[in-house]
């Protein structure tokens, strides 16, 4: 009888390891950026949506601990760093307003962190975010909107349109994403808050429905140049 018993436990405990691991595989799919110039996401969204208003927001796990590395930068024809944002937690941009952040933040490699940048028109205000708490906020031109048309690249930052800072690597990201979406909204702090508490194996971001233009599914089946791949990480392993 105990060794019945015996077995029984042990196919239960490899039973619950093998679903486990099955729903590892499938819960978290990670987009992991090699250290190269070559290692980017590049691709033109729609931003019609976003001119008046939006919110940036992705977990970011900084690997790299030099350099300046930008996982989010968007540019146009006229205006080299429209939206760009680092994985240091302390480099903002929306076209020639940005907030630069002396005291950083304290950044650890290898742990993952949630950022949100929140903008309208209506309030000419930028509101930036880390693990939920509002860190700055930096002003906007009266009037000043989001230009479209432009293209869009993450784990690099583009010199021109087409091209790359390519005699370097001190921009190149390296690091991991997930869950980046942009939402045609200013989120309040309220919201960012609740999407951080929510943690990274939640499914938050989902129940604001339309507001997801943007989304962590479209971009994750845009082509991938270089070392990009998509990793499947199991909840237990990030939170």
């Amino acid at each position: 009888l105990e060794e019945t018993q015996s077995e029984l436990e042990e196919t239960q405990s490899e039973l619950a390891v093998y679903i486990r691991n099955s729903r590892c595989s499938s819960r978290l799919k990670v987009l992991k950026f090699g250290d190269s110039v070559e290692d980017y996401v590049l691709f033109s969204p729609n931003m019609e949506a976003f001119t008046s208003h939006f919110s940036v927001c992705s977990w970011v796990k900084k690997l790299k601990t030099d350099g300046f590395p930008y996982w989010f930068h968007y540019r146009t024809t006229s205006i080299s760093n429209e939206i760009s944002i680092t994985d240091n937690g302390y480099s903002y941009m929306f076209s020639k307003y940005y907030l630069y952040k002396v005291d950083q933040l304290g950044i650890t490699p290898g742990t993952w962190y949630h950022y949100c940048m929140c903008w309208s028109v209506s309030s000419n205000t930028a509101d930036v975010y880390h693990n939920g708490i509002k860190v700055g906020s930096f002003t906007t031109q009266s009037g000043k909107m989001l230009r479209t048309g432009g293209i869009l690249v993450l784990g690099q930052i583009q010199t021109f349109v087409t091209k790359f800072y390519i005699d370097s690597n001190r921009y190149t990201f390296g690091g991991e994403l997930y869950k980046l979406n942009m939402f045609p909204k200013k989120f309040s702090a309220e919201e960012v808050r609740a999407m951080f508490q929510a943690g990274i194996c939640s499914d938050i971001e989902k129940r604001h429905g339309s507001y997801r233009q943007l989304t962590w599914e479209s971009i994750i089946e845009q082509s991938r140049s270089g070392n990009v791949q998509l990793v499947p990480v199991c909840c237990s392993a990030v939170e």
